[in-house]
């Protein structure tokens, strides 16, 4: 087994022994007594190429009664150009992909949010460890051999890989 996948089960399950991440349990529908607009996060992809297919993809999402908050890490502000909503920039140390604090980002994290979604296709303990620590009823993410900890709603794209059919699926829910 590989040494970084051994290291990353044994962090999982001390966390979960310790409380830090559970199970989620709510597998539905989000909070209807919310009066006022509804928040939704959306984590954009680390990696270069598939940030370019999920901004693309997201290039056109409007709801007037919702507020969007946008995660994308700080080297890919530039590519960024029609953002409807509020940018929230992050750093990742590429070597360890942990993920700084910033006061901004502090302060996103700890408000709460109809939805959160994780475009990364790839698993990224550091950015579930933030989908982890966010409230909020629907997380959304892509299937991964950990994701069952992190996201309520999970999508599978098949072994073409294809992201954009996954950003499709989740453009559809949120415009729905």
């Amino acid at each position: 087994m590989n040494l970084k996948l051994l290291k990353l089960r044994y962090k999982l399950f001390t966390l979960s022994l310790t409380g830090k991440i559970s199970q989620i349990t709510n597998k539905g529908g989000g909070d209807s007594k919310r009066s006022t607009a509804d928040k939704i996060l959306i984590i954009f992809p680390t990696e270069e190429d598939v940030f370019r297919v999920a901004t693309y993809t997201f290039r056109n999402i409007k709801n007037s009664d919702t507020d969007y908050i946008f995660m994308v890490k700080d080297n890919l502000l530039s590519s960024f150009k029609n953002p409807k909503g509020k940018v929230i920039p992050f750093n990742m140390q590429d070597e360890t992909q942990e993920i700084p604090m910033n006061p901004e980002l502090e302060e996103a994290l700890n408000d709460s949010y109809k939805m959160v979604i994780d475009l990364n296709t790839d698993f990224i303990f550091a950015i579930s460890m933030i989908v982890n620590s966010v409230q909020s009823n629907q997380k959304v993410g892509f299937k991964s051999t950990f994701s069952d900890k992190f996201y309520n709603i999970q999508l599978d794209i098949d072994r073409s890989g294809i992201s954009e059919r996954g950003y499709s699926q989740i453009k559809s829910i949120l415009i729905s």
